[in-house]
Order: structure tokens, then C-alpha cells, then sequence
């Protein structure tokens, strides 16, 4: 496993783990794209187990991450411009093709790829969320209320606040140990009161409150996300991925494009969380469906991080998928 470095044609310097295929089978690449707030190593489950099988692997420190530049300009995280990035460190590295895999804000990152540049996805894996499709404004309040509606709590308060507070990210900053410990939880039905409805994360980290730690991330993974979020980057430029999108700053870029011009034209698998409860299960396959005819999808006994909770379920999904899924 090597970690590179190369700076795109924007000059942003992005850091990325790379391992090259092995063996007499035709080479084949995956690119693993994290969300919000991850980091490439967290990916380490499936790093691990897919080179062994011989795979070449690429997991990029996404824009704003770990040792990927950082830049304080909201306009850098437009999803088109970061799209055009990974595009350029493929080509860098001479890869053609992948099997796409994305999590979290990863995967609206992995939408973007499949439309701009359907040529170098091979298949594609959507982890935790639904395809996210181009060219559609967000509203954040219409989207609290629905959810308030149907599930009972808002789900996209964090999300608000976010956007709207100077002072969330000093905020995280000075509470890094609360805010693990309610993104990681070994319950991840504590999302139901302290994170998705507005004013609850805020609370919780400004109370230093702190709840019981998920296994699935372990005391070295602890301490690499305290060291790189606890220098003088913070948490603050994570957040302009969803500076961007509630602001709707993608839309100039994706408003002539229309639903119908979105469908997927490769094989499809949608590994959703049975227990998350801000992306749930039955609505990521239903934004789904509508863009992918090849489409598998599997729901897992898992909160939100699933590929760290359960990583022999997910690998081996995704073995399978890679090997066994064609048009």
C-alpha cells in the first residue's frame, strides 16, 4: 500500500492510498469515495481484502480531508469541479476504468462521476445513500418537515446548522471527543434525538455530552481521526460539501440536465442500513430505482457506518458484485 500525492490542474494538492493490481487477471481497479467526516484509511476493511485478491485500489482523502488539501473557498467544493479531480488522479495513474464505490457524501460524489464520465465506471456501489441525482434544488426545511412527518423527528437538522453557524465548527473543534462518540455510537438510534433534529447536535457538543463508542472503530482509528482533525484544520472545510449543496451551488452546473437523461448505464448495487436514521433504508431504493434498470440492492443489519460495522458482509457483497454482476 502506497500513499501518493498529486495536484490536480485546480492546484489542489490531493493525498490518496494506492495499491496496484497483482496477478494474471485483467487488471482491475476499485475507487473507494468516503462522506462526511471520513477519511481514506477508514476504507481499511476493504482495502485490505481486495488487495489481497489482486485488485488495484484507489481511496482518495476526498477535498478538505485528512492530507488532501483544504481550501477555505466554498466555491472549490462545487461537486462537478471535485468530480473533474478524481477524473484527473485516474489519469495520472493511468487508470481507464473502476468499479465505483461511494459512502455517505461519497456517493453523490460517485453520482456526479457516473454522469460526467460514465466511460470510467464499470459498476457502481452506493453505500449507506441512494443515486443523487443532478440538476435538483435541496431544501433543507421542506426536507425536516417531511421527515418529522413520516418518521416522527427531523433527520437533516445537523445539516441547517451546518450551513447557518459560524461557530459549528469551532464548536466541533473544541469538543472533538463528543462529536465522535455521538458520529460513531455503538446505538445509532441516538441519531434520533441528538443529531438529526435542529438544535440537537449543537446542544449535545456544546453539553460535552458523550455516549458509549461503536467497537467497529477501534482506538488507533480514534486516534488518526484526532490527529487529523485536531491541528489547525479542524472540522470547518469538511463542511462546505454541505455548504454546496444546501446553498444549491451545484445547480448552475447541473440545471439543464434533466431526470431522464440520468439513467445509469451500469450494473447497480445499493447496500442500505436497516438501523440508520437519517438515511433509511427503504427511501435510498427508492431514489434509487428510477436510475438504474440493472439494480441490486441488500439491506444490512447495521447503523450508518456499515463498512466498518460489518466489513466481511460488506466485502463480500461487493466481491460478488464485482465478479458476478453484468448486463
Amino acid at each position: 500500500m502506497l500513499v501518493s500525492t498529486y495536484r490536480v490542474s485546480r492546484q489542489y494538492l490531493y493525498s490518496y492510498i494506492h495499491v496496484r493490481p497483482i496477478g494474471t487477471k485483467p487488471h482491475r481497479y476499485v475507487l473507494f469515495l468516503h462522506g462526511w467526516p471520513s477519511l481514506a484509511s477508514e476504507w481499511h476493511h476493504q482495502i485490505e481484502y481486495f488487495s489481497r485478491l489482486g485488485y488495484g485500489i484507489i481511496v482518495p482523502d476526498l477535498l478538505g480531508y485528512g492530507n488532501t488539501d483544504a481550501p477555505a473557498d466554498v466555491n472549490a467544493y462545487k461537486m462537478r469541479l471535485m468530480a473533474e479531480d478524481i477524473i484527473e488522479i485516474l489519469d495520472h495513474e493511468a487508470v481507464d476504468s473502476v468499479y465505483g464505490v461511494g459512502h455517505d457524501f461519497g456517493v453523490h460524489l460517485l453520482s456526479r462521476l457516473a454522469f460526467y464520465f460514465p466511460e470510467r465506471l464499470t459498476k457502481i456501489c452506493f453505500l449507506a445513500v441512494g443515486y443523487y441525482p443532478l440538476g435538483q434544488l435541496f431544501d433543507v426545511e421542506a426536507m425536516n418537515q417531511m421527515t418529522a412527518m413520516n418518521l416522527g423527528y427531523s433527520a437533516f437538522g445537523y445539516m441547517k446548522w451546518f450551513n447557518e453557524s459560524p461557530e459549528a465548527p469551532s464548536i466541533m473543534d473544541q469538543h472533538q471527543a463528543s462529536l465522535l462518540s455521538i458520529l460513531f455510537p455503538a446505538d445509532p438510534a441516538i441519531w434520533k434525538i441528538h443529531f438529526g433534529p435542529e438544535g440537537g447536535l449543537e446542544a449535545w457538543l456544546k453539553n460535552d455530552s458523550r455516549t458509549i463508542v461503536g467497537a467497529y472503530i477501534n482506538d488507533n482509528e480514534q486516534k488518526l481521526r484526532n490527529e487529523m482533525f485536531g491541528g489547525n484544520r479542524g472540522y470547518g472545510p469538511t463542511l462546505n460539501w454541505y455548504k454546496v449543496l444546501l446553498r444549491n451551488m451545484n445547480y448552475p452546473d447541473e440545471q439543464g440536465i434533466s431526470l431522464d437523461d440520468q439513467h445509469l448505464r451500469q450494473p447497480v448495487l445499493l447496500l442500505t442500513c436497516k438501523k440508520d436514521p437519517i438515511a433509511i433504508s427503504e427511501a435510498q431504493v427508492q431514489a434509487t430505482q428510477p436510475f438504474a434498470a440493472c439494480l441490486s440492492t441488500r439491506e444490512l443489519d447495521t447503523g450508518h457506518w456499515m463498512q466498518l460495522e460489518a466489513p466481511e458482509v460488506v466485502n463480500q457483497a461487493l466481491q460478488e458484485f464485482f465478479d458476478n454482476y453484468t448486463l
